[in-house]
């Protein structure tokens, strides 16, 4: 198997659960069918500038710079949303979100790494993010979601 596809599997694995040292992520990539020395591993972590956090479980795991745990992003979701959705609006397939001045793209990003099904992707400006929606979503319902969400700290998101 080459390089690109070891990195990408390494990607994957790291986006997809908490690898906490180099022999867990050696059994991991053996599991997905890649043969590989701690050396390599050590060089592909390198290469692809991954460093250890703190994962939500406590313990240090390997992460892309920037990036979270996965485990962590419904609760970054959830707080975004709270901090920067002013309002959300539905016209087909697309939902309007506005937000203030600055905050559009914050809130984009934390729609995006959700993963959250019906959502295609986002556009952001300054302060209106463009979400496409896919044909079969209710929109109303993502929109009345997000509010919920922005106005109560106990709600409970349909995403």
């Amino acid at each position: 198997m080459t390089k690109n596809r070891r990195l990408a599997a390494i990607q994957r694995i790291i986006g997809d659960q908490e690898i906490e040292n180099q022999a867990s992520l050696k059994r991991a990539l053996e599991a997905a069918g890649f043969q590989v020395t701690q050396s390599t591993i050590s060089r592909d972590l390198r290469n692809l500038g991954l460093n250890r956090v703190r994962g939500v479980s406590g313990r240090m795991v390997y992460s892309e710079a920037g990036r979270e745990p996965p485990e962590s992003r419904p609760a970054e979701f959830k707080r975004v949303v709270k901090e920067f959705l002013l309002g959300a609006t539905v016209s087909g397939n697309i939902l309007v979100i506005k937000t203030a001045p600055g905050n559009a793209q914050p809130l984009a990003a934390a729609i995006d790494r959700a993963s959250i099904r019906g959502f295609l992707g986002t556009l952001a400006g300054d302060d209106t993010i463009m979400a496409v929606l896919d044909t079969d979503t209710d929109g109303d319902a993502l929109a009345n979601s997000l509010k919920e969400i922005a106005g109560s700290s106990s709600a409970r998101a349909r995403l």
